[in-house]
């Protein structure tokens, strides 16, 4: 009696079950590779990182950089802005501008996102293109350092009937810089603010400006023929540094008394002057203070008239 026919039969049952099993893991990688397409796909929709003033259309550039080899004749991706921190949200629609593509097809947008979408691109695209800019109008209450980020939400490219895998770029950032002195106003008399024009950043440097003013002038409200009265002028320093201070009091032209004194940054000093009421002064008297230091910014405040009546 012989075994070596079942023997035959064996190896041969073995030798199909192998092969079925290669190609159950051949179809299994097959499916996992399609699956994952685009985590093999170097195609990518990416942004470009932008500057922009307040008030103005910042420009954030789109590229579509395919796969050597690769062509794509229809292109569909949506963006998504939204402010960082303490921005500003935007208040108007998103807009784009097409470069080296015609316009597009098609396009949706308010003042969070933007869809757009070419459904023939002639001739189709390959290697790296500029597509174009997304447009984003920043709010005019953006402040220098103010910051958005774009993010790529959705992409989607196609050759004919066949797509193509490509992938979203990482998200980019568009900053608010100053684009002119006044944008870099901090609201501190005690700053030279200047913007820089390399860097689009507002600089602040410490300023000795001088702001000296009247913050009270006291005379009598009446007073009697040959009567003597104070005149008293309250002088407050609110600049950046210690002030030499002129004041002088005046009725008409005539000088009463003036002064000259140092009154230490954020404090007040009262000066007064002693002035007898005489005949010619009836019905009505009025009297000037002035003070002066020099570089004074606000030279506004420097004067004050106080009156009196005279019996």
């Amino acid at each position: 009696m012989s075994f070596a026919e079942p023997r035959r039969d064996f190896a041969a049952a073995g030798s199909r079950v192998r092969c079925a099993q290669v190609l159950v893991i051949g179809a299994l990688m097959m499916l996992v590779l399609a699956a994952c397409s685009t985590c093999l796909s170097a195609s990518t929709l990416g942004l470009a990182d932008a500057r922009g003033c307040s008030g103005a259309i910042g420009k954030v550039p789109v590229r579509l950089t395919l796969d050597a080899g690769v062509q794509a004749n229809g292109l569909t991706f949506r963006l998504e802005v939204s402010a960082n921190g303490s921005s500003p949200p935007l208040a108007s629609p998103l807009d784009f501008e097409a470069k080296d593509v015609a316009a597009p097809s098609f396009k949706n947008s308010d003042a969070t996102y933007l869809r757009v979408a070419w459904l023939q691109i002639d001739p189709p695209l390959t290697g790296t293109t500029f597509i174009g800019n997304l447009l984003v109008p920043i709010p005019a209450a953006a402040k220098p350092g103010d910051s958005y980020t774009i993010h790529v939400a959705h992409v989607q490219s196609n050759n004919g009937f066949d797509p193509v895998s490509t992938n979203p770029g990482p998200d980019a950032i568009l900053l608010v810089m100053c684009c002119q002195t006044k944008d870099c106003d901090d609201g501190d008399l005690c700053t030279t603010d200047a913007c820089d024009a390399a860097t689009g950043q507002c600089v602040h440097t410490p300023s000795a400006a001088a702001e000296v003013g009247i913050a009270r002038f006291s005379v009598p409200t009446k007073a009697k023929v040959g009567q003597r009265a104070p005149l008293t002028v309250v002088i407050e320093n609110g600049g950046c540094s210690d002030a030499l201070v002129h004041c002088t009091v005046k009725k008409g032209t005539q000088v009463i008394g003036t002064k000259r004194l140092r009154i230490r940054q954020g404090q007040d000093s009262r000066v007064t002057f002693t002035y007898k009421y005489l005949a010619g002064d009836a019905p009505r008297v009025c009297f000037t203070a002035t003070v002066a230091a020099q570089g004074d910014v606000n030279p506004a405040n420097n004067q004050a008239t106080g009156c009196t009546r005279v019996t």
